[in-house]
């Protein structure tokens, strides 16, 4: 297998000027006449950028829903909220999402990320295909009735979102799937079956078919080389990866900066 990995070139080191993330401009400051203003005193303030910084919104669904049972607390939760982050991850586990058999939580949902749209903020969907959080009713099914079901889930979600959350992480945790233990569930059968490498072509196909715009994520938790060939066996495999997620659980390990460096020049 011949590696898709470029390593950088020995003895490059970093620009300590950041020349590539800065520019010059020349600013004239102008009166209500039009004029150019003189001996003035000028303060600058950014109010946006274009770098994400984000969080959860899950806390604030029912404020963005007019359902909230504490208004006041949401309310302050919400303006420090927006004072920070420009970027949101919205809540798309099957299990909760749908937890009844065809009635998707849909309208919550999308009401929150109109909302949060509204304010400016970039909206996330995590995720589209996992093996935790997986709803009781798919169990026991066999695996292709449970691969149909999957891949209409996918569609049936990317569709009725496109233009309010367009970027989502389309698979989660692809290199623990098919080995998975911790919870009966039916998509790690389902991962056995097919393999880490179709699961993911899976998702993200039936995800690009419904939103061909759409910025999809391949995540993980496990920084190590086991999803480095994960990412090069999908490359090989012709799959267009837009992102990668590189995920830490601070209760059980935390990524390596080594490993995250690694990481971010494999993509």
């Amino acid at each position: 297998m011949t590696s898709l990995f470029t390593a950088p070139d020995e003895g490059r080191t970093p620009d300590p000027s950041l020349a590539h993330r800065r520019a010059e401009a020349t600013v004239t400051l102008r009166g209500p006449d039009g004029a150019p203003l003189a001996d003035h005193d000028v303060v600058v303030r950014q109010t946006r950028h274009a770098f994400l910084f984000g969080c959860i919104g899950f806390d604030l669904i029912d404020l963005a829903n007019g359902t909230s049972q504490d208004s006041d607390y949401d309310g302050r939760l919400a303006d420090a909220w927006f004072d920070v982050f420009n970027q949101t991850t919205l809540p798309f586990y099957w299990g909760t999402f749908e937890p009844e058999r065809g009635a998707p939580r849909t309208e919550p949902l999308l009401g929150a990320a109109r909302w949060f749209a509204e304010r400016g903020v970039v909206v996330k969907g995590h995720p589209l295909v996992w093996h935790t959080v997986q709803p009781g009713w798919l169990r026991g099914l066999p695996d292709a009735e449970v691969e149909r079901l999957q891949r209409e889930r996918i569609r049936r979600d990317v569709g009725a979102f496109r233009g309010v959350i367009d970027t989502w992480d389309a698979i989660n945790e692809v290199v623990i799937m098919p080995v998975f233990t911790a919870e009966e569930n039916a998509i790690t059968p389902l991962a056995r079956v097919k393999g880490r490498v179709e699961m993911i072509r899976m998702a993200f196909e039936e995800a690009r078919a419904e939103n061909p715009g759409a910025t999809l994520l391949l995540n993980d938790f496990d920084m190590s080389t086991a999803y480095e060939c994960l990412i090069e066996a999908v490359l090989e495999a012709g799959i267009r990866i837009d992102r990668l997620g590189l995920q830490s659980h601070m209760h059980q390990w935390f990524a390596k900066r080594d490993q995250t460096a690694t990481l971010a020049l494999a993509a």
